[in-house]
């Protein structure tokens, strides 16, 4: 019995106890990952402190967030792989004239009317919604861009010259983004 006394009480929760102190971990270290995020950043080459994806890569990363996180997502997708916001009027209702002729059959021409035009304001109502979500999903495309670019990126895309326009724009900033990645960096010395 005595040997067992000169360890201490095995059952107070100190060190060694066994029992948990609340906090969980995932089990690896901080560092890993951090840099799992950081990973996926927009960050221009030819700094050798950081290994980042390519752009393509960074890019489909963010058009597969934005499909499934947004609503009508393939159009907002569909407009930053083209480079083009896609143009929605040609998919724009049309409305319909009832084929009854008004002189031989007035109240068949005007229920078929009416309900032509309830089938219009229907589609016409949906239309709106679709062009509001895709107006909506543009500013949020912009912003997963910018969250994804890192700090030095930032600034780069800060003094770019057509910095007003890419801060509405998400197709050129993904345009420019592209440029400044390869772009290598350079001191800032007005001769270099």
């Amino acid at each position: 019995m005595a040997k067992y006394k000169q360890y201490g009480n095995r059952s107070s929760g100190s060190c060694g106890s066994g029992k948990s102190t609340g906090k969980k971990s995932s089990g690896k270290p901080k560092s890993t990952m951090t840099s799992q995020k950081n990973r996926y950043e927009f960050h221009p080459h030819g700094d050798t402190s950081r290994q980042t994806a390519s752009f393509t890569t960074i890019k489909e990363r963010i058009l597969r967030k934005l499909q499934r996180e947004l609503n009508n997502g393939q159009d907002i997708v569909d407009s930053l792989e083209a480079g083009v916001i896609i143009d929605l009027d040609q998919f724009a209702p049309t409305r319909m004239e009832t084929t009854y002729d008004a002189k031989d059959e007035p109240k068949k021409a005007e229920f078929d009317q009416k309900s032509l035009d309830i089938k219009y304001n229907k589609q016409l109502e949906a239309f709106m919604k679709w062009e509001d979500d895709l107006r909506q999903n543009l500013s949020k495309a912009h912003a997963a861009i910018m969250n994804s670019c890192s700090s030095t990126m930032l600034n780069r895309i800060e003094e770019h010259e057509d910095y007003a326009n890419l801060k509405t724009n998400p197709i050129t900033l993904l345009q420019a983004i592209r440029e400044l990645m390869r772009d290598p960096m350079r001191a800032r010395y007005p001769y270099a």
